[in-house]
């Protein structure tokens, strides 16, 4: 069990909302998605935590093509919460199409559930004109060509 283990938490934003909407799962979000075998895939989560008066324990499970993020969050909440965020890595992950599923359970009860699909690429795509550098070296091959021929004549 790892009780507090935070990879990355940011948990500075304090809810003023019901009690009711305090209980809710942000957006789930991954990345990269698209992501290849060769990298791991973080999944970000936020979601409202007491700190004075409650933990949080997180878990991820990889079954067939279901990942499966588990939020439990324990103890009676006092006072304002704060919202963290909460960067879980998932690891390198066999190629295929993946649905993670992050479940937010307080007090062992299933408060909210968020699904996002990921898709793992044996090699992921990279754009030939991604990189700003790369038109501006065609371009001085292409003048430097040019040059070159001009010259010869």
């Amino acid at each position: 069990m790892r009780m507090l283990r935070f990879s990355f938490v940011v948990a500075l934003v304090v809810l003023c909302l019901s009690f009711e909407a305090r209980a809710q799962l942000s957006d789930l979000e991954l990345n990269p998605n698209p992501a290849s075998t060769l990298e791991p895939v973080e999944a970000l989560l936020g979601f409202p935590w007491f700190a004075g008066s409650q933990t949080f324990d997180i878990e991820t499970d990889v079954t067939g093509s279901v990942v499966t993020i588990e939020i439990s969050v324990s103890g009676q909440p006092s006072g304002l919460p704060l919202f963290v965020l909460y960067i879980e890595e998932i690891g390198r992950l066999a190629p295929g199409q993946y649905d993670v599923v992050a479940n937010y359970r307080v007090d062992k009860v299933l408060a909210d559930s968020e699904t996002a699909s990921l898709l793992v690429q044996p090699v992921r795509a990279v754009p030939l004109l991604g990189s700003p550098y790369l038109p501006g070296l065609l371009a001085l091959l292409l003048l430097a060509a040019v040059t070159f021929r001009g010259k010869q004549v």
